[in-house]
């Protein structure tokens, strides 16, 4: 992503992402998550904007218990 001018995206993103952790809201379909790959795609042709989530957060996120992630 640093490519592409997201200095903060990081490895971190990615794996948050294929992991399901993105979700994509249109008007024409219901919410659906999105991989790495496809946010790539998409930020590349300027379809969406990444959002400002830090690493710590997702690191934070990821040590919730089961209770506090369903």
């Amino acid at each position: 992503m640093k490519e592409l001018g997201e200095e903060n995206w990081s490895v971190v993103h990615a794996f948050y992402a294929n992991a399901g952790g993105f979700v994509i809201h249109t008007p024409d379909f219901p919410p659906f998550p999105i991989n790495a790959k496809s946010i790539y795609y998409l930020r590349s042709i300027n379809r969406i904007k990444l959002p400002n989530i830090k690493r710590e957060d997702i690191w934070d996120h990821s040590k919730a218990d089961l209770f506090a992630k369903w």
